[in-house]
């Protein structure tokens, strides 16, 4: 067995290779919904940008991204995002304020183990629960 340096067991379910056995539970759930209809698209680790690279001094600098380890997509278009985390990094929190302050109408769930067997129902509250925009203190 693989192990990350937070203890995580790699799993590997349908061909895919997870980093956690939590994530790859998650993916169960959320596939169990494609199969039914209750979703119409389930992609993985998909790249978003929260700040492009640039050049200072002549010297590039590396782009910031996140990949959450779910897009779930709607029939309606909509779409949440989902992460599996056992333990939140610092590293993780500063991204997440990034991309909410990008974009403050996102949706993202961050499962934890505790949500897994109520995962479906997290996700479906989510895609209908309605997200303030941020008032950006200006």
């Amino acid at each position: 067995m693989a192990y990350n340096k937070y203890g995580a067991t790699k799993t590997v379910v349908d061909d895919i290779k997870f980093d956690s056995y939590l994530e790859s539970r998650h993916y169960t759930i959320l596939k169990s919904m494609l199969e039914r209809g209750v979703i119409s698209e389930l992609r993985r680790q998909e790249v978003i940008e929260l700040q492009p690279k640039f050049r200072r001094n002549g010297k590039g600098v590396r782009s910031i991204t996140m990949r959450p380890d779910f897009t779930v997509v709607f029939d309606d278009g909509d779409v949440v995002y989902v992460e599996s985390k056992g333990i939140e990094t610092d590293d993780f929190k500063v991204k997440l304020k990034m991309l909410w302050y990008q974009n403050p109408t996102m949706k993202y769930v961050l499962a934890k183990s505790a949500d897994t067997k109520n995962l479906e129902k997290i996700v479906l509250w989510e895609k209908e629960r309605e997200i303030a925009e941020v008032d950006l203190m200006r």
